[in-house]
């Protein structure tokens, strides 16, 4: 069928959903996170590796490099000037929390220390300021 009949210029598309199939994946459990008591702290980490190195294998090294970090999130993958050739530059947001206390700078120092020093061994990175 034509939209023009219906007086639509543009060109239209119809979906029909049978809601039967998909009652199966309904719940109606619900569940929740409770709100942290401490806040986190977040610190960036800029470093140049291989490039055929993938993300998910720095991720999964640093997650396992310390308790305190919460997440990790790429936010910059370059290659290019500036970067060497066979080479990439990555960037990531790293979030740290304890579950009982304010961290302080010096704990995120020597955890940031810790999660460079994983990098460096297992990836050979170097770390960019």
């Amino acid at each position: 069928m034509k939209q023009e009949v219906f007086g639509l210029k543009d060109r239209v598309s119809l979906a029909v959903l049978n809601m039967n199939h998909l009652i199966p994946f309904a719940s109606t459990s619900k569940s929740f996170v409770q709100i942290p008591d401490f806040p986190s702290v977040k610190r960036d980490l800029a470093f140049v590796l291989d490039a055929h190195i993938e993300y998910r294998k720095i991720e999964e090294a640093i997650t396992g490099a310390h308790e305190l970090l919460e997440a990790v999130e790429v936010f910059d993958v370059y290659q290019g000037k500036g970067i060497e050739e066979g080479k990439k530059s990555m960037a990531l947001h790293l979030s740290f929390r304890a579950p009982d206390r304010t961290l302080s700078s010096k704990e995120i120092d020597e955890v940031l220390s810790t999660i460079r020093d994983v990098l460096e061994k297992e990836f050979s990175v170097t770390i960019r300021l």
